[in-house]
């Protein structure tokens, strides 16, 4: 998929979403059920994602591709829980869609001063409904366009917010946070505790953003970036704009109230503000579904790229857009908000992120503890495993919490997903997952990292590929220094494989055994990588700590063991054991420059050896400053 979205596009997405109906519609309904307190169980919210933060931060720099959490769970426990996660993920952002899109009716009613109060519920699904079909036609002109429209609208959004909060803080009245747990009574933490749950739903962009983590523009800086910005503006905005709201509207008023910010504005500040406020609301609920269903048809595209569903979802259009994913994904918006209120719809949003939430803490930990070396996220979550299994108690303390429907739903997902996966996924889906290589480590405790998991690890390197290589990799350095060998007509490639075991081994010495093992007994066994007449030896020793490299140009074509097409360019990289990953990475650095349409074209033409390491970036005059 087309990669266009940036730091300002993640921030967007994410900031979009959280600060929408989590802040223009739950207030009122939270402070029904919690009181003043709703305030903390905002800010406690808060702390609790961060350990899913952290996860997710460190899985979208791994595996940046549509899908975000369903991609990270397939991987790492398999397809089936994957099925679940998928569907709760896409269901979470579905509800969390309804929920927004609902809330433009209640605040535009405000100014019209229409419908009846009895039609204002009939006239808020009309308009939702039509949102969305909106939406979803600008979402199928490109997630480029639906994240330009995004950025615009945030950017009015928290202006209008921090105006709001600027202005009420200087007007709150601290007696209505007495008594503070007003409305929980003796049981005044469970209270809190739902109402956390309740209002987790507020933090949902965080996972809507890994889900188009596939279009983001060098992933590994941009989403950790635009996450924790998010979440820390996010925070700020509702922890203060809740206070402001709690402070300023009489308990009575604001219980239930479905326009809290507007009535609080109209308080404080009068009409023109309250309108203010109105225009923000508006701007918070189209934001929050736009990304929804930008987020969520991305869900269903990657379940259909894995034949997880039919692969009819995974077909993009002549914009490179998912229509089908997008139809599907606004169609199920629309039921929530003709059949649910606007409570029910949160608890069920929070309950399926939750769902999703404790997955992908389990996936960080069943993907570090494979130890496969083309696992290389370019974010690693801090205080590993607790941080992760702290995250996974967040959710299990809270979903029980969520009543009874939200659990029946719940629990309905894992029975629609085991019955779907069974019946219609189980064979259809060849990709493998992280977790058989915990199990087999754990069992026979001599597992050969090199050989396991060939099909996760071939993945996991085409998107190392794709990610290119890092800042502080001496790429440059390596190509610079390499010895280039323009082979005779009559060279073969034993020839060269002498060549390079000679050159290594007068390097290191002390590793000449290992060197001549790697080098001539694994060519002759027919274990070289090769593709498209280019061929990638490589090996690594112990204590190495440097990179050494061979280039090799041969016009006639060698014929190495196991390889169908004569190999034209060679490149012999030896490497430490010690960096597994950015071995990895200066391999696949050369590959994607190898793999170029017309590399080799070129390769074959070039005059000289500077010509030649040109053709992987390295200018002329920086391989002669190296003394190579």
């Amino acid at each position: 998929m087309k990669k266009s979205l940036r730091v300002r596009d993640v921030f967007s997405i994410a900031t979009g979403v959280m600060i929408g109906s989590g802040f223009f519609l739950l207030p009122g309904v939270a402070y029904a059920a919690a009181g003043p307190a709703v305030v903390v169980a905002y800010f406690l919210a808060a702390l609790l994602v961060v350990p899913t933060v952290f996860s997710n931060a460190e899985l979208a720099t791994a595996m940046p591709r549509s899908g975000g959490t369903y991609f990270f769970v397939s991987r790492s426990m398999g397809p089936i829980a994957g099925v679940i996660d998928g569907l709760g993920a896409w269901l979470s952002l579905v509800a969390k869609s309804a929920f927004a899109l609902v809330g433009v009716g209640f605040y535009i009613a405000i100014i019209a001063g229409w419908p009846a109060p009895e039609n204002v519920v009939l006239f808020a699904r009309v308009l939702a409904v039509t949102l969305a079909i909106v939406l979803a036609i600008l979402n199928a002109f490109g997630a480029k366009g639906a994240a330009t429209f995004q950025t615009i609208l945030v950017a009015g959004l928290i202006a209008i917010s921090a105006y709001f909060v600027g202005r009420g803080l200087f007007t709150v009245d601290t007696a209505r946070f007495t008594p503070f747990f007003a409305a929980a009574g003796a049981k005044g933490v469970k209270v809190l505790l739902a109402t956390c749950g309740m209002v987790f739903v507020s933090y949902a962009g965080l996972n809507k953003v890994v889900s188009v983590s596939e279009e983001v523009v060098d992933p590994e800086k941009t989403i950790p970036r635009g996450m924790f910005l998010a979440l820390g503006v996010t925070t700020l905005v509702y922890v203060l704009g809740v206070f402001v709201v709690v402070g300023v509207v009489p308990g009575g008023e604001l219980a239930h109230n479905n326009t809290p910010l507007a009535t609080a504005a109209m308080l404080f500040a009068g009409r023109g503000t309250m309108i203010a406020m109105v225009v923000a609301g508006v701007f918070a609920f189209i934001t929050t579904g736009n990304a929804g269903i930008l987020s969520a048809s991305r869900y269903l595209y990657a379940m259909g790229r894995d034949s997880v569903l039919p692969r009819r979802f995974a077909h993009l259009g002549r914009r490179q857009t998912p229509l089908l994913c997008i139809f599907v994904s606004t169609v199920c918006i629309i039921i929530p908000v003709c059949l649910f209120d606007v409570a029910a719809i949160a608890k069920l949003a929070s309950t399926f992120l939750l769902v999703d939430f404790a997955a992908v803490n389990l996936s960080v930990i069943v993907m570090r503890e494979s130890r496969v070396d083309s696992y290389d996220p370019g974010f690693r979550s801090p205080g590993y495993p607790w941080v992760q299994i702290a995250g996974v108690a967040v959710s299990a303390t809270l979903i029980p919490l969520m009543g009874w429907m939200a659990l029946v739903f719940a629990l309905s997902l894992f029975g629609v997903a085991v019955v779907w996966y069974a019946a219609y996924a189980h064979g259809r889906s060849e990709h493998a997952a992280a977790v058989r290589l915990v199990l087999e480590r754990i069992a026979t405790e001599i597992l050969s990292r090199e050989a396991a998991g060939p099909v996760l690890d071939r993945e996991l390197r085409e998107i190392m590929q794709e990610k290119g290589l890092r800042e502080d990799d001496p790429f440059a350095e390596l190509v610079a220094g390499a010895q280039v060998i323009d082979l005779p007509d009559e060279a073969e490639w034993d020839d060269l494989m002498q060549m390079a075991v000679d050159h290594f081994t007068a390097e290191y010495p002390s590793h000449a055994e290992a060197i001549r093992e790697e080098l001539l007994e694994l060519e002759r066994r027919g274990q070289t990588p090769a593709a498209g007449g280019v061929a990638l030896p490589h090996m690594r020793l112990e204590g190495l700590g440097r990179y050494e490299l061979i280039m090799a140009r041969s016009k006639e074509g060698l014929h190495f063991p196991g390889v169908g097409k004569p190999v034209h360019a060679v490149f012999i990289l030896l490497g430490s054991l010690e960096d597994p990953q950015q071995h990895l990475r200066m391999l696949a650095g050369i590959a994607s420059r190898a793999g170029a349409g017309d590399f080799l074209k070129h390769w074959q033409a070039a005059e000289d050896t500077d010509a030649l390491r040109a053709m992987l970036g390295v200018p002329a005059a920086r391989a002669k400053g190296s003394g190579a």
